[in-house]
């Protein structure tokens, strides 16, 4: 995870250096605050999804069917599904 978010610092970095040598620089920092604002909304809405969703599933990788249905609730929203529910409690 730590590589990805060295990526994204980079590509941040690369945009600015760019739309200040070629635009303006003025035209850069309204282009960084649009981006912060951008980044304000993954921190406070993705950000915590990712952190739970990893260590969840982390504890989950051994049991393949919980993993599965745990995957499957994430995917749709966190709304859980009660047939998939169903199957778990048979199989255990």
């Amino acid at each position: 995870m730590m590589l990805t978010q060295l990526a994204a610092v980079l590509l941040t970095r690369f945009q600015d250096v760019l739309i200040g040598r070629f635009v303006s620089v003025s035209r850069s920092a309204a282009t960084r605050i649009a981006w912060r604002m951008i980044d304000l909304i993954a921190q406070t809405t993705v950000q915590p999804i990712v952190a739970v969703s990893f260590v969840t599933l982390s504890h989950l990788q051994d049991d393949a069917m919980r993993f599965r249905s745990a995957f499957c609730d994430a995917r749709a929203g966190g709304i859980p599904d009660p047939a998939g529910d169903h199957r778990l409690r048979r199989a255990v």
